[in-house]
């Protein structure tokens, strides 16, 4: 099979699973995903780690027998292009989206995924909102800026 053949076949399939499990836009699980792993475990992985995660499972998994596995290698490719989407979709993001933060209690309904921007500079999330971080008083952790994750 030829690339073009795989980038054809790996684009079939998730609109096949887009229909089973998602939405007529595409596979749109990993968001939710990452914002329950974040949520359970107080990470901060982002939804185009999770993808990357699961590209890098799909090599692994390609890797463990002598033959190709074809269904790990088109999941490979689709996980790879929803991986650039993700990482593609902060570009199109503007800064004016970022919403000021001087403190109190958490500015959105809880479960709502932002991303927060902090006092020393570093963008966390996507994750749900209320988190305590929304009541921490000065410091380097302190959220300054947040925005709703669409």
């Amino acid at each position: 099979m030829k690339a073009p053949e795989i980038l054809t076949r790996s684009a079939e399939i998730m609109a096949e699973r887009a229909k089973q499990y998602d939405s007529p836009q595409g596979e749109r699980s990993m968001g939710k995903a990452v914002a329950a792993f974040n949520a359970v475990t107080g990470q901060s992985l982002s939804e185009a780690n999770g993808w990357l995660l699961m590209a890098l499972l799909k090599m692994v998994r390609d890797n463990t027998t002598t033959e190709p596995h074809a269904d790990s290698l088109h999941d490979l490719v689709a996980y790879g292009a929803l991986y650039g989407e993700a990482r593609l979709a902060s570009l199109n993001q503007p800064e004016s989206d970022w919403i000021e933060w001087c403190g109190g209690e958490c500015p959105v309904p809880a479960g709502t995924p932002v991303m927060i921007r902090l006092r020393d500079g570093r963008e966390l999330g996507p994750f749900p909102a209320a988190s305590p971080f929304w009541l921490t008083p000065g410091g380097l952790v302190d959220i300054i800026a947040y925005r709703i994750v669409k």
